[in-house]
């Protein structure tokens, strides 16, 4: 008989440290990736048909489309005011400065409207969240046209900061939903170029819309744009969440230890499920017991111990053991979805309205996790330079450089080659700099493995910081500029996805809320300090941007103490991250 060894912390695994990599070839080759025979995969796919992990590439390429769509559109729409604050001041007599705190507001909602976004759509479906959300997010846009006060300005910018939330931290677990870990690093790079391009590419064309036809054809535009690509999500954005019963991976390890499993039965429509977490490997299996006979075989599964599990009237029971056997699978099972079925605004509801509710809280609970709140901090300090430029930019090259509005607006193609940039080092590299590692430890994967990348931002962010302001302020060619440009977008993109790859890389099973905190970090980080960039400036360029340069180089070399204490920060939080996990179903999807 097992003792319940759940009891004691170290006897649980460490989150996010897996095996990548097969080294000695033991494992089944249905476990490994098609296009490297000895990467292991993880999460490992269930044997339902409809798990999105065993979409066909052109499936999961077709998704991948649709959320790059959403983030473009809806990062398109949010940025796009940035280029006509003045010509909307001067129509309607509101303050810039009432026009930039309204913006400020937007943006602090952007991060903090997750908490009730977020739980609502792991709960009823992240489809539509997607939609419902986008079609009120597209009526706060019509509804700038018309806004003449200032209390209207406000209220617009409150609803669309909220309406718009998903685009902070849905549409990261949406990808991790699709694809293995060997290759989220990619998919999450490619978000992040899409959230900044869409950031970069919108002053581009507002300037020129402005100039054209004034600024209402401005929103005029974002609004078309957004209403096209929720027509275009309708038809082909897919449901990513899984049946509950369906497995789904725990991506956790332990090295060397024993195999912890649990086990949990459900019963409901008149079947009993049985779902099996093998901690060893870092899979969860699942064990479908039906009245009716079924064409796969499988093994008697021996429970030892003592524990809880799960029962349909919602009571916990957990079920530890040192002694499981595994059930085996033969054939997948179930019925593929037919397109109607696809287009189905609802499902069906994925976890209790308890668990729901407590999504709303806790994550700010993870904020006891180190690792959570540097990854927040991280990529608020990104953004940080982001803003600062956004800041600087229109007087740069408007007061020193003669610039039209327009021409301003074409300086954001540097930043946008900097996005692309940023897309191939945090995503292609990422990934193969983290199979690499992998191999080289005995094909165990640590999260802390990728932010040696990070190595390049510590360089490229002062020199970015210093052309730019040194520059302005000696008044260098104006291509000197749009280079430093280009730079700090490079490391504000590349600092947000290693911020998120690295969360959802050691906190994966709860990264639905791990993402909220993430958000709410950043984006109130950024909020903050938007009140103190115009003081700050009185230093003159020069000074100011090299104390940035300073302060941002000593920010991003703060990896170094990650990589050192990462994984024990990590081993820290164990007990309370596999506490939390337990109590939501599913968790993180």
């Amino acid at each position: 008989m097992a003792t319940a060894h759940h009891t004691d912390p170290q006897n649980l695994p460490i989150p996010g440290t897996i095996v990548l990599v097969d080294v000695d070839g033991g494992l089944a080759a249905e476990q490994h990736a098609e296009a490297a025979s000895d990467i292991i995969l993880s999460p490992v796919p269930s044997n339902d048909v409809n798990d999105p992990l065993r979409w066909t590439h052109r499936r999961k390429m077709l998704q991948v489309a649709m959320l790059v769509i959403y983030t473009l559109a809806t990062g398109m729409a949010t940025a796009s005011l940035y280029s006509v604050l003045t010509p909307i001041s001067e129509s309607t007599g509101i303050p810039v400065s009432t026009l930039n705190a309204g913006t400020g507001y937007m943006f602090l909602l952007l991060g903090w409207g997750a908490l009730i976004t977020q739980p609502l759509a792991l709960t009823f479906g992240k489809r539509p969240v997607y939609l419902i959300t986008g079609l009120c997010h597209l009526a706060t846009v019509f509804w700038m046209i018309w806004i003449k006060t200032e209390s209207q300005w406000l209220a617009n910018k409150v609803l669309q900061g909220f309406f718009a939330a998903p685009i902070e931290s849905l549409v990261e677990i949406s990808f991790a939903d699709v694809f293995y870990a060997h290759e989220r690093g990619f998919y999450i790079g490619l978000y992040g170029m899409a959230l900044f391009t869409s950031n970069f590419i919108a002053p581009i064309w507002a300037g020129f819309v402005n100039d054209a036809l004034g600024y209402k054809w401005v929103f005029w535009v974002s609004a078309i744009e957004l209403a096209v690509g929720l027509v275009i999500l309708f038809l082909f954005l897919e449901e990513v969440s899984k049946e509950i019963g369906i497995g789904e991976s725990c991506e956790a390890i332990v090295p060397g230890g024993p195999s912890f499993t649990r086990g949990s039965h459900e019963s409901f429509a008149g079947k009993a499920l049985t779902i099996q977490t093998n901690f060893d490997r870092g899979t969860t299996e699942l064990a479908e017991k039906h009245t009716v006979d079924r064409d796969s075989t499988q093994t008697d599964v021996e429970i030892i111990g003592e524990g809880k599990s799960v029962t349909s009237a919602g009571k916990v029971e957990e079920k530890w053991s040192e002694n499981v056997s595994i059930p085996v699978y033969q054939h997948l099972y179930g019925t593929p979805y037919t397109w109607p079925q696809r287009l189905r605004l609802f499902r069906r509801r994925w976890l209790s309205y308890k668990t729901m509710f407590t999504m709303m809280y806790r994550p700010l609970l993870l904020l006891r996790f180190p690792v959570v709140v540097w990854s927040g901090f991280i990529y608020g300090a990104a953004l940080v330079w982001f803003n600062v430029l956004n800041a600087t930019s229109s007087m740069i090259f408007t007061g020193t450089y003669n610039f039209s509005a327009s021409m301003v607006g074409l300086t954001y193609f540097g930043p946008t080659i900097g996005a692309i940039l940023a897309w191939v080092w945090s995503g292609w590299v990422s990934d193969k700099f983290s199979i690499f590692f992998a191999r080289r430890n005995k094909g165990v994967r640590e999260p802390e493995e990728r932010l040696w990348l990070l190595t390049m931002n510590t360089i490229v962010l002062p020199a970015g910081l210093i052309l730019w302001g040194v520059g302005a302020a000696h008044h260098v060619h104006w291509f000197g500029l749009v280079v430093g440009f280009m730079l700090i977008a490079f490391t504000s993109a590349t600092g947000g996805a290693f911020a998120i790859s690295y969360a959802l890389d050691s906190y994966k099973d709860l990264g639905g809320e791990v993402m909220v905190t993430v958000m709410i970090i950043r984006n109130s980080l950024s909020f903050a300090i938007g009140y103190g960039i115009t003081p700050w400036l009185t230093m003159g360029y020069q000074n100011t941007f090299i104390t940035a340069a300073m302060v941002g180089m000593a920010i991003y070399a703060s990896f170094l103490m990650v990589v050192k204490y990462g994984k024990a920060w990590r081993s820290k939080s164990r007990k309370a991250y596999w506490g939390y996990v337990q109590t939501s179903v599913m968790a993180g999807h």
